[in-house]
């Protein structure tokens, strides 16, 4: 279940991007220098833009597989952890999804040690009880006065 909730995050994640690049415009980042063209009628920023043209993505000779595999990366990694910082949000939109995902995290976290809290409990239950079902063998063996060789039989 962890990894569908990683998919549809990526996918949402990458579709983010995509809707952002269309919407703003982005698409005349100067690649050589790594800076944004101030256009007569529009300044650029990188608050504007989209994550996938601060990581040089938005062209179409990227393959899709390689953009789904790093939203992906970037979907396990804000889910698992707090994310490494590699790929982070640009547009304030996406910032907003970010912290949502990290609000996901944290209920996936606390789900998953609740879970392991549970089965320590169950185990150590199981064991307490298993021992004071044996110690009221034992009680019953003494009170019937059952022959010492007979105990030992029963008990190993």
């Amino acid at each position: 279940s962890v990894v569908l909730l990683c998919h549809w995050i990526a996918c949402f994640w990458f579709y983010l991007g995509e809707q952002l690049l269309d919407e703003t415009g982005c698409s005349v980042e100067l690649r050589e220098t790594g800076r944004f063209a101030r256009l007569s009628d529009t300044r650029l920023t990188m608050s504007s833009c989209s994550w996938l043209v601060l990581h040089h993505l938005d062209s179409d000779s990227v393959p899709v597989k390689s953009l789904y595999l790093k939203a992906l990366y970037w979907s396990v990694t804000t889910i698992m952890t707090v994310g490494y910082g590699d790929f982070h949000p640009v547009h304030t939109v996406e910032h907003y999804f970010y912290v949502l995902v990290i609000l996901v995290g944290a209920v996936v976290y606390a789900n998953f040690f609740s879970i392991i809290v549970s089965v320590i409990e169950s185990a150590n239950s199981n064991s307490n009880a298993y021992a004071v079902w044996m110690e009221d063998i034992r009680e019953q063996m003494h009170y019937l006065r059952f022959p010492q060789a007979l105990r030992s039989k029963i008990l190993n």
